[in-house]
């Protein structure tokens, strides 16, 4: 089996969201390609959906799925909330699967046609039908407002229908093609319906006030072998069921396969021999009790491809099967609405996007599953197809959903349901929105790769005589303290650091203040000044203290630019805030590599800052690790309250204990382990640490 390609989760800009099994498989079997699943991918920690990667034209989709057997627009919303709360980078969205048309004078409906949301008056092209007051005039008052797609979406669904005025849709092709890729999806196992045209005959549409009556032994809708004429023998049954089958599939090898070949139909179901009658009743059977003087007469098309129509859809909480309460709504809410279903409304409040459904049934007595497979393939051709009408710059061009939504958080009225799930839904958006503006404001390069790449190179039995210090173990004691760690090039400063940090996180200590840190880079400009510093300081604050996210939010919300963040605006915001959240912890790894550490204008140089924070009243404790250059030493040996020198025995047992370790494990030295070459070991053991000189 080919390995799948991975990509950044970054790459992924369209989302497409599904809530049935059916219509997730309908979706993938359109995919040009499936991808695995990002190797950077970090899912949210209250995001159950699931996530299927792939590419459709030139666009790289995620699709994501309901969660098996929970429907409706509460489902919906929270999908699509935690959808973005993991992905917030997604440009726009389709909404794919299946729903019922509504037939009406004028306007030729049928099953297994394909309706695309699209917006008209007030609409955004989708209307939620029960939510909303019923007037003194019996006329529907609409509470509350949806998000409507974005213009390029809407710019391509424009030249995709005036493409299909021209010539004919891509539908048939894409299904074509669907089926080769995927033999299983037309001669399904299991009793299953195929996700192929299910013929004319089982297309009947009767009037609305037309109630089903349910013929004697029809279950479902749903016909198995075992369900025979009592009267007739089984061998004769199984007889019989064979000739059918095998002449059935004759025909279609003979007759209607070529057809297809040559694009000439859309493919059609065809039993495989042996699955004969396996795949449902015809209409015809399941409706044979039903009134057949109240059937509505339709002209027969002259293709089976399923026509595209644009409108209005009406979504809500409740399964419309009835043919007077769909047309009763229909005319209290928007008479021209050309689709029922029941997740759309849910996922327009978060996720604004085109719906596109298949029909399936008409929202009458007169349902029954057949058409459902069919319906959702169709709908995954016309989502492919209208993505491949989308320029792919106009997508990376445009703003994210949440961006789009944090324009809107004003104007949302509370449309969504009241269950406090939703609540915290809605209120996660408005947080992703103003993490978004902290994030544009502050500019911080995060420097946790380099913290994680310096706890990966230390040995697991060095460093532990730091912990026992009694300097050490003061300053951790001591409110408003500073201890200075001082060493030669290459003494093991940052690894140490590391260490120190990942200490006081797992302690008590770090449950009362925030963990800080920074590591200073001669080799990297974007680690070298106070200013740099400052700004991931800040950035980490905020994630790890709540008091200092609502007011670093205020403060970038009432920024304009992050041209505004200067170092002075920097220093000033960080002291405030820091005091605001009680103190915190502050490591400042390789002091000596920052560049602009002498500076002694106001706010400037990292050690005036030092000095300043450590004189006034927050309560900070300062870890600081450098090489003992004049003007740090002149500056920290002064104000620090606990020195450690990184030198001597204690990091001297560190360097053995390492260089033991490696000759143990080094395969060309495993030969002198033996009894006999102790001394020779500890020879080289000791020339090997002596040599170091600390290092």
């Amino acid at each position: 089996m080919a390995t799948k390609k991975q990509l950044s989760h970054a790459m992924y800009t369209v989302g497409l969201i599904t809530a049935l099994p059916k219509e997730l498989a309908a979706v993938r079997a359109v995919l040009d390609e499936e991808h695995s699943k990002p190797g950077d991918f970090e899912r949210h920690p209250r995001d159950k959906n699931h996530y299927v990667w792939g590419t459709i034209g030139a666009h790289n989709v995620v699709i994501a799925s309901l969660p098996s057997g929970v429907y409706g627009l509460v489902s919906a919303a929270t999908t699509a909330s935690q959808f973005l709360s993991s992905i917030p980078h997604i440009r726009f969205g389709l909404m794919v699967g299946i729903g019922a048309g509504i037939p009406r004078e004028n306007f030729d409906i049928r099953l297994g046609d394909v309706i695309v949301s699209k917006p008209e008056g007030d609409s955004p092209g989708v209307v939620q039908y029960d939510l909303g007051k019923i007037q003194n005039d019996d006329h529907f008052h609409r509470v509350g407002s949806l998000a409507s797609p974005p213009d390029f979406l809407l710019t391509a669904l424009g030249k995709l229908e005036s493409e299909h005025l021209l010539q004919d849709s891509q539908i048939p092709n894409i299904l074509l093609e669907m089926l080769q890729r995927y033999p299983a999806l037309a001669n399904p196992k299991n009793n299953r319906i195929p996700y192929v045209y299910q013929g004319a005959h089982n297309d009947i549409l009767f009037s609305a006030s037309a109630a089903h009556v349910e013929s004697p032994g029809n279950q479902a809708g749903i016909v198995h072998l075992d369900q025979r004429a009592d009267n007739v023998p089984r061998k004769t049954w199984d007889f019989l069921h064979s000739v059918l089958a095998w002449a059935q599939w004759l025909i279609w090898f003979l007759v209607v396969s070529p057809l297809k070949i040559v694009g000439k139909t859309t493919p059609e179901f065809v039993p495989s021999p042996g699955t004969a009658g396996m795949h449902g009743m015809m209409q015809a059977e399941i409706c044979a009790s039903c009134d057949s003087s109240k059937e509505i007469k339709r002209q027969p098309r002259s293709s089976t491809e399923p026509v595209i129509h644009y409108g209005v859809i009406v979504s809500g909480n409740l399964v419309v099967k009835d043919g007077v309460s769909r047309d009763k709504i229909l005319q209290r809410i928007h008479p021209k609405c050309v689709c029922f279903e029941m997740e759309a409304a849910g996922l327009m409040r978060t996720f604004p996007c085109v719906v596109i459904r298949g029909v399936c049934d008409y929202a009458n007595t007169h349902e029954n599953d057949r058409w459902q497979n069919y319906a959702a393939a169709a709908a995954a051709a016309y989502a492919k197809e209208l993505l491949l009408q989308v320029d792919p710059v106009d997508v990376l061009q445009a703003p994210s959903i949440r961006q789009i939504m944090e324009e809107l958080t004003d104007k949302v009225s509370v449309t969504a349901s009241n269950t406090e799930e939703t609540k915290r839904d809605i209120q996660d958006l408005k947080k992703i929105a103003l993490k978004e503006k902290f994030e544009n404001w502050i500019c911080a390069f995060e420097v946790s790769t380099v913290h994680n790449t310096a706890k990966r190179l230390r040995h697991k039995d060095t460093g532990k005589w730091l912990f026992e210090h009694n300097d050490y173990l003061s300053w951790k004691r001591t409110s408003k303290s500073s201890l200075w760690l001082y060493g030669k090039p290459g003494s093991g400063k940052t690894i140490i650091s590391s260490t120190i940090i990942e200490d006081l996180r797992t302690s008590e200590v770090s449950m009362s203040s925030p963990v800080l840190y920074f590591y200073f880079a001669f080799n990297d400009n974007r680690r070298q000044s106070l200013d740099d510093a400052i700004r991931l300081l800040i950035y980490q604050l905020y994630f790890q203290s709540g008091v200092a996210r609502d007011m670093l939010d205020l403060i970038a919300t009432k920024a304009n630019t992050s041209r505004e963040t200067n170092t002075d605006l920097l220093c000033e915001t960080f002291k405030t805030v820091v005091q605001g959240s009680g103190g915190a912890w502050i490591l400042l790894d390789a002091l000596d590599e920052c560049q602009t550490r002498a500076d002694l204008s106001a706010n400037q140089g990292l050690l005036s800052w030092i000095q300043g924070l450590i004189n006034s009243d927050i309560n900070i404790r300062f870890l600081i690790t450098s090489r003992p250059e004049f003007d740090i030493k002149s500056t920290l040996g002064k104000i620090a309250n606990y020195l450690i020198d990184l030198s001597g025995a204690s990091i001297d047992r560190d360097i053995e204990v390492y260089v033991s370790d490696s000759m143990s494990k080094h395969h060309g030295l495993r030969r002198w382990f033996s009894e006999e070459y102790e001394d020779l070991r500890e020879e080289i053991k000791h020339n090997l640490t002596a040599n170091a000189d600390g290092m």
